[in-house]
Parts: C-alpha cells; sequence; structure tokens
C-alpha cells in the first residue's frame, strides 16, 4: 500500500489519501499524487488552499489552510476574526499563524508525537489526514469563497 518515507518519494501515501478524499468529498478534487513534502487541495479560490503535510522536524502531521491569495494578510484576518465560530465548528482549536514578515498566513490542525517516517503509523495517518481536510472544508469552504 505505502512505499518511500517522507526523505524520497511518498506518491503511495498521498494516493492513498486522494482515494479516500474522492470517496469522503462531493466537491474536493484531489490532484495526481507528486513525490513531495505535501499534498494541496483546492477550495475555492485562487491562492487559498487545504496543505496536507508531515512535519519530521517536530515530528507531527498537519493538515492546514493555506492562504498566499493576492489579499492573503486580509483574507487571514477576516477569517481569524471568526476564530471562535470557526473552532467551534470543527471541534478543536486551531493553530492561527499570520506569518509576519511573508506572504502566506495559515491556520493548521496538527497530530502531534507523529513521527511521519515510521510507514507502519501511515495508515492511521491518512485515516487522520482525511478526517481533517474534510473538516476543514466544511468550515471554510464557504468561508474562503465569501472573502472579499
Amino acid at each position: 500500500m505505502f512505499t518511500g518515507n517522507f526523505g524520497h518519494e511518498v506518491p503511495g501515501f498521498w494516493a492513498e489519501i486522494s482515494k479516500e478524499l474522492k470517496q469522503g468529498s462531493q466537491t474536493l478534487r484531489p490532484q495526481k499524487p507528486q513525490p513531495q513534502h505535501w499534498y494541496y487541495l483546492a477550495i475555492g479560490r485562487s491562492g487559498i488552499v487545504i496543505s496536507a503535510t508531515p512535519d519530521s522536524r517536530d515530528n507531527r502531521i498537519g493538515v492546514e489552510l493555506s492562504v498566499g491569495s493576492n489579499q492573503s494578510k486580509k483574507h487571514f484576518n477576516a477569517l481569524l476574526a471568526q476564530e471562535t465560530e470557526v473552532e467551534r465548528e470543527f471541534g478543536q482549536t486551531m493553530d492561527w499563524q499570520e506569518l509576519s514578515g511573508r506572504h502566506m498566513s495559515r491556520i493548521a490542525a496538527w497530530l502531534e508525537d507523529s513521527d511521519p517516517t515510521d510507514e507502519s503509523a501511515w495508515p492511521g495517518y491518512v485515516a487522520w489526514m482525511v478526517e481533517i481536510t474534510l473538516r476543514m472544508e466544511a468550515v471554510f469552504r464557504n468561508r474562503v469563497n465569501a472573502l472579499e
């Protein structure tokens, strides 16, 4: 099912996520898995995507809403103004990162103490990433599309 590790090519890992998302969402259009350390999904607005990513440096995996639109800070702050409602709908607190001095901002959910290089744990990581991705889509899709 899974081949490679996050230090090398990982299309098998992303292929599993893609397959699960195709079954779980009518609106997300999973991309072709590539040998990279992230997996982007369009959410309906240019420059804003949902991204699944491993973080072997901090021993965790995550899913984030990456806000890199042409008005990224304005869009991030509009979403941040809804933080309480977003987190209530999402079901947990999120990591809101404006990333001062950078074009992009992010809103992330992390699964801590998760070694992305441990292939025996990949099925559980896929399940978690798919669940979080679907929850992010449900919480953010309409909000992102309503941004001015």
